[in-house]
């Protein structure tokens, strides 16, 4: 379940020190509690900075502000890259 993971790993971020925090959210579908999903993602808005791959699946559009999509698994390694960038862009 997502909204449980993304709690979980929110957790783990509130308590580390480092200034700059990231969550890459991996998924192949739609979440099974969407209203969670969206409730944390306001949460930790402000403190993380969060991502989302879509692995043959669209619906993270739905709930992530920065998402992409991939049709393989195979292509994981380039979309973290992508990510990386982008964060590393940001700061």
């Amino acid at each position: 379940p997502l909204a449980e993971a993304m709690l979980y790993a929110a957790k783990e971020l509130a308590t580390s020190k480092r200034t700059r925090k990231v969550l890459i959210v991996i998924t192949d579908g739609d979440p099974d509690n969407g209203a969670a999903v969206h409730y944390l993602n306001d949460l930790i808005s402000k403190h993380v900075d969060t991502y989302a791959i879509g692995i043959g699946s669209q619906a993270v559009k739905n709930y992530f502000e920065k998402w992409s999509v991939i049709n393989d698994v195979k292509e994981l390694q380039g979309a973290l890259f992508q990510i990386a960038g982008r964060f590393l862009d940001l700061h």
